[in-house]
Parts: structure tokens; C-alpha cells; sequence
């Protein structure tokens, strides 16, 4: 979702829908709004799964995250970029646009708990571009570039706010409404 921005000060981001839990986050935003195109802030909000009466989350904080802990929370996000949660395969399928996508088809796939998606700057191997690897676990972590892994059904929307800019005593031809 982009959302222009033509004034400094706070913005109430809200994510809501059937399903899901409802996250509302305030951020503020100071920038010289003088510079068309400079300021480009970019907010994150999770969106989680309501959960069933026989599940459970939890959210676990420190100020200081040590490295060699790996925890799917709000502080790591879904997705974790140019991670490869190496073996658990269960299955591959190709052709999945995105990573989110990739997430959708472990959430619906029976024993998938987690992902590995192959995108753009993976090269290794340019014919798994685009490869879905569903598992059953993320026992292994290893950094690749250009891979995407997560958990099954974990979606992060981006939502990104871009300079709004006024041409003045500007006529852009053609594609007039009335």
C-alpha cells in the first residue's frame, strides 16, 4: 500500500481483516517534504493469523537480539531474506510468483511448517528461480543470497509511503477525466 505523504508529523498505519488480527502502529515521519522524492519513509506492520482455541503465540523481546538465536517473532519478522532453512524438504513447486505466495502454499500443504523461496538474485542454480521448497522444519540456517524462508502462512506486508509532488503551472497532456 503506498500512501503519500504531503506533511510531517505522525501517521496512524492500521491493518485489519477477516481473519486476521487486527495491528495498528503510529509512526512519525519528518522530512524535508521540500524535495520531491527525498523522503521515502517505509513502515512494517505484521499481519498474523487469528489463532484456534487450541493454539498459542508467543512474543518473546530483547533489546539486544544475539545472533545465534533464531526466533520467528515481530523483532525477526516473517520472512527472513537470504536465509536458507537448509534440508526437512518435503516437497518443491515451481513457478511461485513471490514469497508470500510461497508462505500461502506451505500454510495449505499438510506437514508444511516452513519455506524456502528462490528469488531474482539467487544464482547458483537460475533454473530453481522461482522455486517454492516446502519442509518440515528449519532445523538448518544458512545465509544464501536470494533465497526466502519463513513459516507456513506467515505473510509481512510492506507498507511504504512515498513523497507526494505537485507540478505547478504544469498541463500534463492527454488522459483528462472532464
Amino acid at each position: 500500500v503506498t500512501v503519500p505523504i504531503t506533511s510531517n508529523g505522525k501517521y496512524l498505519v492500521k491493518v485489519d481483516g477477516d481473519g486476521y488480527i487486527a495491528t495498528e502502529e503510529a509512526f512519525d515521519v519528518t522530512c524535508d517534504i521540500t524535495k520531491c522524492g527525498s523522503c521515502n519513509p517505509t513502515f512494517v506492520l505484521p499481519l498474523s493469523p487469528k489463532l484456534g482455541s487450541d493454539e498459542a503465540r508467543m512474543m518473546l523481546s530483547w533489546a539486544n537480539l544475539p545472533n545465534e538465536l533464531q526466533l520467528s517473532s515481530f523483532e525477526r519478522g516473517c520472512e527472513e531474506t537470504d536465509t536458507d532453512f537448509s534440508g526437512d524438504d518435503i516437497d518443491a513447486v515451481m513457478d511461485v510468483k513471490s514469497s508470500q505466495a510461497c508462505s500461502e502454499v506451505c500454510k495449505n500443504k499438510e506437514g508444511c511448517s516452513h519455506w524456502t523461496w528462490v528469488g531474482e538474485n539467487f544464482i547458483r542454480n537460475p533454473s530453481m528461480l522461482h522455486s517454492c521448497l516446502l519442509k518440515n522444519g528449519n532445523s538448518g540456517r544458512k545465509k544464501v543470497t536470494g533465497l526466502v524462508s519463513g513459516k507456513g502462512g506467515c505473510i509481512e506486508y510492506k507498507i511504504a509511503a512515498a513523497a507526494a509532488c505537485e507540478l505547478l503551472d504544469t498541463d500534463l497532456a492527454g488522459n483528462d477525466i472532464d
